[in-house]
């Protein structure tokens, strides 16, 4: 079967195809902009996160070694922005589970396991890098008939040091219909 592609940019196709897919890998996505004080600081207001580590920069460099992003924000650093002039409108995410060629357009996450090997200091830029680890058989749940893709992203820095993976299990599914 051809894969083909929803008007919300979803990827659909056989279960066969999407799993044939598993090994593959993305191109390596870079960050739009540097960790930054500012983006710390709204998501720490955000969250009302009063660990001195992120508004007292002094604190920060006295343990860490360097002015340190809260671990929530990890996958933010990577979200493209809306529009820059240079690109115009960013095409979605970057994530490879949308675009995998499988039955279902409704998508639910799962789990998400996330490693740190070293703190994200400001003024990094990040990049990353996804695989599909792997997709189910095809699952009936409450919620309808899919299946269960998972995917490994692995962050680095600009020197190509790893700082973090994060594994993460989606459901992409064909929901029940409502009586």
């Amino acid at each position: 079967m051809t894969a083909t592609e929803t008007e919300t940019g979803v990827a659909t196709g056989a279960e066969e195809d999407g799993r044939a897919m598993i090994g593959h890998r993305s191109q390596t996505r870079f960050a739009d902009h540097p960790v930054n004080d500012a983006m710390v600081r709204h998501y720490c207001a955000a969250t009302e996160d009063p660990n001195p580590h992120y508004w007292r920069p002094e604190t920060g460099v006295t343990h860490w070694g360097g002015t340190v992003s809260p671990p929530g924000l990890l996958t933010t650093w990577l979200m493209p922005l809306q529009w820059t002039p240079e690109r115009g409108h960013a095409c979605g995410s970057g994530n490879l589970a949308p675009r995998l060629p499988l039955p279902g357009t409704s998508m639910i996450n799962v789990a998400t396991d996330t490693t740190f090997f070293r703190p994200i200091y400001q003024g990094v830029r990040l990049n990353a890098t996804e695989e599909v680890v792997d997709v189910s058989e095809t699952k009936r749940t409450r919620l309808g008939t899919g299946n269960f893709v998972t995917t490994l992203v692995v962050y680095r820095d600009e020197a190509g040091e790893r700082v973090a993976e994060s594994r993460n299990t989606l459901f992409r599914f064909t929901p029940v219909e409502e009586a």
